[in-house]
């Protein structure tokens, strides 16, 4: 939005935030208790409205990708790279209207931000939202939902504040950013597949893995006849996939678990009556089965390049043949110290920066908060995640994440901080410098 000169408020700021992960998780449709993660974000929120008020500020919060978390929401049993768009939309409306009403004190407070005088609100399009981007309905029922009815504002007006784009620049502090899932092979569209495939296999290990197996996996075990406790244990611990960081470390995790309830006296006692196929570790390990080797999946995998097809590969031999686990373990390894950074991201930054004259980069995506000078007026931004981060660690105390000797006796770290990019300028000076912070907080109470 431009201003006549003699308007245009005397400071400037940008505040940058991404991977916020706003899901449909624990809400029953009729009542809501507040997750202690999105308390802290809202709170931040109305930390931000506070500041806004002054009419001496303009002031943009861009979120940076992946603040509506469609792809760990997706419970319906139409899968969405099986239709066309407009076969989608329906149930990608639906869900972001779960979500938001499962974070309604958040869009408050979206809501409240946008109502001061000179605020901005800008998504940028992530993987976990990257359905948004083909979707004008959707993005349309999320600025209707953020602008509810005022009476001395008409939404129109606060709609005409709310922007949505795969990239964001605000050439006045020679600022540029985007979420960063383009420079991840398991998360970005392959160019060549873009025309008849719009999902990154990103998508089909949340939407396959994260919710549909451990649901089926909760099924089963009920059917088996297993303690409800024994049930809701292993469905939460299952769940903790969607926190891993790489995605490479998804064998890994769902070994690890089955493992766990290989001695468990549930699992005894089916040994014990010759019903091994339904102990809880076989259960886990035939699901995983049945999901890898769905008609649904096999056309997408057998078109993957490495390293995502060896990577199915292996998946396929880690679910038929334990034994492959040091050979699932070696292949992690690698790809572990190739992926679990900002390297891509950075090497990006750099060359932007080289060939645009932007100063100020920022991405997120990788869950790791970051500030790293790349000459003496350039700077890469990581913004980190406000959900917490799952990666491993040796149990002997060693270095975490130096996985050169790597063994099935791992554990996991759960970590959790998000990072606040803010960016000021006072336009009143012409030659004043725009000043920036990176303020790391705790975003998740582990």
């Amino acid at each position: 939005m431009t201003h006549p000169p003699h308007l245009i408020p005397s400071q400037l700021k940008l505040v940058v935030v991404s991977d916020v992960h706003l899901n449909d998780h624990d809400y029953d449709g009729t009542e809501f208790t507040e997750n202690p993660r999105r308390k802290i974000f809202r709170e931040f929120l109305t930390r931000l409205n506070h500041e806004a008020k002054s009419s001496h500020q303009e002031t943009t919060l861009l979120l940076n990708g992946d603040v509506f978390d469609i792809t760990g929401s997706w419970f319906s049993p139409m899968l969405p790279w099986e239709h066309t768009d407009e076969v989608v939309e329906p149930i990608l409306c639906k869900t972001i209207e779960r979500i938001i009403n499962n974070n309604q004190s958040i869009i408050n407070e979206l809501h409240a931000f946008l109502r001061h005088k000179h605020t901005h609100l800008h998504f940028v399009i992530g993987n976990h939202d990257g359905m948004l981007a083909h979707s004008p309905a959707a993005q349309g029922l999320i600025k209707q939902r953020i602008c509810q009815s005022d009476s001395d504002i008409l939404p129109e007006s606060l709609a005409e504040k709310i922007h949505f784009s795969h990239s964001f620049e605000l050439l006045e502090l020679g600022f540029y950013a985007e979420h960063g899932h383009r420079f991840d092979p398991f998360n970005s569209v392959p160019t060549a597949f873009q025309a008849t495939q719009r999902h990154a296999f990103g998508d089909y290990i949340n939407i396959l893995l994260i919710n549909r197996f451990v649901e089926m996996v909760s099924q089963k075990l009920n059917e088996a006849g297993y303690s409800a406790e024994l049930i809701e244990t292993v469905r939460q611990e299952l769940r903790d996939i969607e926190y891993l960081r790489p995605l490479s470390l998804v064998p890994l995790w769902i070994q690890t678990i089955a493992n766990h309830y290989q001695g468990h006296p549930e699992t005894m006692q089916k040994l014990f009556t010759g019903r091994w196929h339904e102990t809880a570790d076989s259960i886990i390990r035939s699901v995983l089965a049945e999901i890898l080797d769905a008609n649904t999946t096999r056309p997408l995998l057998e078109q993957l390049h490495l390293p995502r097809r060896f990577m199915a590969t292996l998946l396929n031999w880690f679910v038929h043949l334990p034994a492959a686990l040091p050979i699932v373990t070696f292949v992690i390894t690698s790809l572990v110290k190739r992926t679990h950074s900002n390297k891509y991201q950075l090497n990006m930054a750099r060359k932007l920066a080289a060939e645009k004259g932007y100063r100020f980069i920022a991405f997120g995506h990788t869950h790791q908060p970051a500030v790293i000078p790349m000459n003496e007026s350039a700077y890469y931004f990581n913004t980190g995640s406000w959900k917490p981060v799952m990666n491993l660690y040796k149990p002997d105390g060693s270095k975490q994440n130096e996985l050169d000797y790597l063994t099935p006796n791992v554990q996991f770290n759960k970590i959790g901080n998000s990072g606040i990019l803010v960016l000021e300028k006072d336009r009143q000076e012409p030659n004043s410098v725009t000043r920036f912070y990176l303020q790391t907080v705790q975003s998740s109470f582990l």
